[in-house]
């Protein structure tokens, strides 16, 4: 059982400001995690793992506060994190996330995640005062409200997205959201579709667009068809497929594999892998699609097959069935 007064974890990685290379310090704070458990969690997110068993007191989140001061060096780019929602009063109460947002005097930018129901009004305009530059992570996954409420089993609107666009714009605020590649119930050449068309949908109410290929984590639907040897996470190909397609739209458009280059996060022969997560990489640091140029290896002619046999009608079928099993 997690310490409620230590953090889930912290370290430090790379990240853009202002369009420059610079450290980034990455907290992971220790709370009940997020309010949609159960059947409501979403079909590939296994962070309610790390999730706290039990009450998280203020005075544990002081505390666990004073262990990421601890650690903090300085670093112009912070990201806040939990296993749920910065955002939502049940894991950090409101006052509480002022005065963490408040503590890193020496960010420039702050980064905080959350979905878009618990954006609200009074929050937002609080954070404002804070005259730091907020970045609202926000996982839309997809513009398509079919493939998010059926495939990934959140239930807001892509319209609710835009509404909250709007309201952390009126605010001094920026938009960071998170789209999903393959989720669980899509083919490869589904998934790679949904993620271009998402990004053309959301580029005018988003700031930075983050692309984020399914990774098998633990005690998830997507575990669940993995061992059942009926969905595999996303090829590094079909990661490089949506970056070229969706370079120049401009916004900055990231992506840093979770578990790239391993069997449960996206891969393509273990061969090459290195070699596309560095291009990969350089793109995110210069959005140029030319860093795919030069790079090659024949198992992309098997992920140009797996594209066209996966998309096969008979997965239709597929879906349903397992959509079925599922209660989806």
């Amino acid at each position: 059982m997690a310490n409620p007064d230590e953090l889930v974890s912290h370290w430090t990685e790379h990240d853009l400001l202002d369009g420059k290379l610079v450290e980034a310090y990455v907290i992971i704070f220790n709370t009940v995690g997020c309010i949609f458990k159960g059947n409501k969690a979403c079909t590939m997110c296994g962070y309610v793992n790390d999730a706290s068993t039990t009450y998280i007191a203020q005075e544990n989140l002081e505390n666990q506060l004073k262990m990421a001061l601890k650690y903090y060096q300085g670093q112009k780019v912070v990201k806040i994190y939990t296993s749920g929602s910065f955002l939502d009063p049940n894991e950090i109460p409101y006052e509480m996330g002022l005065k963490i947002i408040d503590q890193f005097s020496k960010a420039e930018k702050i980064v905080i995640e959350t979905r878009p129901e618990f954006v609200s009004k009074e929050r937002v305009k609080g954070i404002a005062k804070t005259n730091k530059k907020i970045y609202y992570a926000m996982g839309l996954e997809t513009s398509n409200d079919y493939v998010r409420r059926k495939f990934i089993n959140k239930t807001f609107s892509l319209d609710l997205y835009k509404s909250k666009y709007r309201l952390i714009k009126e605010n001094n605020g920026y938009v960071k959201a998170y789209l999903m590649l393959k989720p669980p119930f899509l083919t490869e050449e589904e998934a790679i579709r949904d993620t271009v068309q998402s990004v053309i949908d959301i580029k005018d109410y988003s700031d930075e667009i983050s692309i984020n290929p399914t990774n098998i984590q633990k005690k998830t639907i997507a575990e669940n068809l993995f061992y059942k040897g009926v969905y595999r996470p996303p090829w590094l190909w079909s990661v490089v497929e949506v970056l070229k397609q969706t370079s120049g739209i401009g916004i900055p458009i990231i992506s840093k594999p979770t578990g790239g280059g391993t069997l449960r996060g996206a891969h393509n022969c273990f061969k090459c892998d290195n070699t596309v997560m560095n291009a990969i990489d350089k793109f995110v640091y210069s959005n140029d699609k030319e860093v795919f140029n030069d790079i090659y290896c024949p198992c992309q002619e098997e992920w140009k097959m797996y594209r066209k046999i996966s998309n096969i009608n008979i997965n239709n079928v597929f879906n349903l069935k397992y959509l079925s099993d599922f209660g989806l």
